[in-house]
């Protein structure tokens, strides 16, 4: 019998729903039956484990929401303790019927909240597609309107990494083993970045400003932080057109007009 027979029928549907959730490096897999199953093609065991879904809820703005009810002691919900992680935490969903080869895509997204109960149950809060996109940020100004490291700024981060170890913590503030840079404010508005997980899936945070040149504020608290842990700082950039070009040697990427005129000619009279 072919999946779309199966999923019309009033009785011999048995449906089967597979998890995958991609953090990085890392991921897990997870199926809503009784025991742990692999699918053709894919060597990961998917885990079985007491999750569901819903179906899909469609915002006023386009958006498609889905939730997924799990145990909050699971690794992903694990991830949204605390400060969120800022690698996005991708998600997709299959479907099947028990002994029928057809799987099909049930949803793709990624998870962008989780909400726990007092039940040792978590809510997963997802979007599809394409949600997370930043919209049109450019404008004309004397300052650089370009985010910092991005492919219009051009300034390439691992010229300018700094390789230390976290030796003091407290709230949302860490201090590290040695100066790194003489200048107090060189790292403010950068990134303080740590591998997260032992594979290789990258963690970060926005350095907020120096409050010495060993001891550093971030905006958000410092849990997943530990003290001995190998860490990487990347200066920050205040937009000014001599910072570009004395800080990074960018000037031919700058996108500010520092010539700029203090007066808009849309509220003159020319004439």
């Amino acid at each position: 019998m072919s999946f779309d027979s199966q999923e019309i029928s009033n009785a011999s549907g048995r449906p089967i729903f597979f998890y995958e959730f991609y953090w990085g490096q890392s991921r897990w897999f997870y199926n809503s039956s009784d025991r742990n199953l692999q699918l053709d093609g894919i060597s990961d065991e998917y885990v079985a484990a007491p999750i569901t879904n819903d179906t899909f809820t469609f915002g006023g703005q386009e958006q498609e929401d889905f939730k997924i009810d799990m145990q909050a002691d699971l690794p992903v919900p694990a991830l949204f303790r605390g400060t969120p992680p800022s690698e996005p935490v991708r998600v997709v969903v299959l479907r099947k019927h028990a002994d029928d080869l057809e799987t099909t895509v049930f949803f793709a997204g990624r998870v962008n909240n989780v909400k726990r109960d007092d039940e040792g149950k978590a809510t997963l809060f997802c979007s599809a597609g394409r949600s997370g996109r930043g919209g049109l940020r450019l404008t004309w100004s004397r300052t650089c309107p370009h985010m910092l490291y991005d492919s219009q700024c051009k300034v390439d981060r691992e010229a300018f990494a700094v390789q230390t170890t976290i030796t003091a913590l407290s709230g949302n503030s860490f201090t590290i083993a040695a100066e790194a840079n003489a200048d107090i404010t060189y790292f403010n508005g950068g990134i303080i970045a740590w591998d997260a997980d032992g594979n290789g899936t990258l963690e970060q945070r926005t350095i907020e400003r120096g409050i010495s040149t060993t001891e550093f504020l971030i905006f958000g608290r410092s849990d997943g932080l530990s003290v001995g842990q190998a860490i990487t700082l990347y200066p920050g950039c205040n937009r000014r057109p001599e910072t570009c070009n004395d800080k990074f040697n960018n000037m031919a990427n700058y996108g500010g007009i520092a010539q700029m005129p203090g007066e808009s000619p849309y509220g003159v009279n020319l004439f």
